[in-house]
């Protein structure tokens, strides 16, 4: 039945509403979207606004990928211009060496690392992958230097330090600051349950 005033009441609407009025076309789809004015053309600036950004990200990308290319260049010529200083054979078997480390160690390493602590939850999870992630690196760079490799019995200044040693320490290092993280990490959820919960209480 209609109000006092000769309305539905599907049809009336508020002051200032008017352009929610006869705003749903026949698929039952509202068009307030296409009638917000302005505020409807929102949407395309912002869209607008993206664009640009990825094209300026873009930019800068391929002018990174352009300096890094110069400098390989530049440091491949002196590797060959001083190849009775450089070792062009020892430096390539060094580099192929760490392309396979990388490929065929770290990388197999990092996605059984991620499959299995996939159980841990959030924000713990973070923290333990990257400590794990930072471990494997450092025990990859490091594990030359504690295996003695280059070390020499006539020069005891190859290699004097106990590499092993602080390796060790600075893994403990990593594993501290990524439980104090962690810890860092429960307390405040800690404090967040705790104001919820008050805010519920005063609420009831």
């Amino acid at each position: 039945m209609n109000r006092p005033d000769g309305t539905s009441p599907d049809a009336r609407t508020e002051p200032g509403d008017s352009s929610l009025a006869a705003t749903t076309g026949p698929d039952g789809v509202s068009s307030l979207a296409a009638m917000a004015g302005p505020g409807g053309a929102s949407s395309g600036a912002v869209h607008g606004r993206d664009d640009a950004s990825r094209a300026g990200s873009g930019r800068w990308r391929w002018a990174g990928y352009g300096a890094g290319g110069a400098l390989v260049v530049v440091g491949l010529a002196g590797l060959a211009a001083d190849a009775h200083h450089t070792d062009p054979l020892g430096w390539a078997l060094w580099f192929g060496g760490l392309v396979a480390a990388h490929d065929g160690v770290l990388a197999p390493l990092v996605a059984a690392v991620a499959v299995l602590t996939g159980a841990v939850r959030e924000p713990y999870r973070f923290w333990v992958r990257a400590a794990l992630a930072v471990a494997g690196v450092l025990g990859l760079l490091a594990l030359p230097m504690v295996l003695g490799i280059g070390r020499r019995a006539d020069n005891p200044s190859l290699l004097p330090l106990d590499y092993g040693r602080n390796l060790l320490l600075v893994l403990a290092v990593v594993a501290v600051a990524a439980a104090a993280a962690m810890a860092a990490a429960w307390l405040r959820a800690r404090r967040t349950g705790r104001a919820r919960l008050s805010r519920r209480r005063r609420t009831h």
